[in-house]
């Protein structure tokens, strides 16, 4: 018999398959917020880094959120976008797991998926593992209050360099020149 037709033949196989996929989508649902994320932390420390006494662009995203918390203490929207980044900040742990981690996939008696994320860290002198152990439900809570949050983020960053900034008519950051094209 062909493995191909065998395990399309067998529902477990097809089950397993199907919860596979459900990770994978939530995996990939999530990586996206923080795509987001990421870039509108990046368009705002460019912002910065364009005006007076401009700020340092680091190439590592924990370090540009640094950059950037550290950076947004001026102007009316500080508050707010502190408030909304330290929001987003709870998430970061997991984005560790699903940019680096390996997941295996098991189904409960529900149909429902669980996955265990396993990291390996380098350190000196070894290795460190970490685990991350979710069910499908925990993981649709998390996606819904990552996205929640990276739209809160992106809007208050958005607000925030819009009068930091002067733009352009299709709102892209003016590099020199003045501000009234």
């Amino acid at each position: 018999m062909n493995v191909v037709a065998g395990a399309l033949l067998d529902p477990v196989a097809v089950a397993h398959e199907n919860a596979t996929d459900r990770v994978n989508a939530w995996r990939g649902r999530c990586l996206s917020s923080f795509a987001r994320i990421e870039m509108a932390v990046s368009e705002a420390l460019l912002t910065l880094s364009v005006q007076p006494g401009g700020v340092a662009l680091p190439h590592m995203f924990g370090q540009r959120i640094a950059a950037l918390r550290g950076a947004t203490g001026v102007g009316s929207d500080a508050g707010e976008v502190i408030a909304a980044l330290d929001a987003f900040v709870a998430h970061m742990p997991l984005r560790v797991f699903l940019t680096h981690g390996d997941a295996r996939v098991t189904i409960g008696r529900d149909g429902g998926w669980q996955a265990v994320l396993t990291v390996l860290a380098l350190k000196r002198g070894g290795g460190e593992h970490s685990f991350l152990v979710i069910d499908e439900d925990e993981a649709q809570r998390i996606a819904r209050a990552l996205g929640r949050d990276r739209q809160r983020l992106v809007t208050r960053l958005a607000q925030w360099r819009s009068a930091a900034a002067p733009m352009d008519k299709v709102g892209c950051l003016r590099v020199g020149g003045d501000s009234s094209a």
